[in-house]
């Protein structure tokens, strides 16, 4: 908890969207709940510089571990719904695209028969 380097305002700034945050889900759900956790945290927070500390550090590693999460989650979710479906759609329709199989011929060496120009040597990658 010592390595938490927020300046007052900054912790200040982190109460104030928790309290915020609150009022604006007793505005959209009714629930009296949320008005006294707004009250209560705002409250705490204003009065006591250790319950505001408190308060922002359980904020912060609570974003870490949720941004953590979700780059985890979302980058599994892309590599299994999107990339893996592509690769065998490839595979499916082009049956040897690296070429490995053995061909008929000896060798793998492919002539291309093609005249170098400036042009070609402008944008190599």
């Amino acid at each position: 908890m010592n390595n938490l380097s927020l300046s007052r305002e900054k912790k200040l700034e982190t109460a104030l969207v928790l309290v915020v945050g609150l009022l604006v889900l007793h505005v959209i759900f009714k629930y009296e709940s949320f008005l006294l956790a707004a009250q209560i945290i705002g409250a705490l927070c204003i009065l006591s510089e250790h319950v505001l500390t408190l308060v922002a550090w359980g904020w912060t590693k609570l974003a870490l571990a949720l941004g953590y999460i979700n780059g985890i989650i979302l980058l599994t979710l892309i590599f299994f719904l999107v990339l893996c479906p592509v690769a065998f759609l490839y595979r499916f329709k082009n049956k040897d695209p690296l070429q490995l199989k053995k061909k008929s011929s000896g060798s793998y060496f492919i002539t291309r028969n093609h005249t170098y120009t400036a042009q070609d040597l402008e944008k190599l990658w």
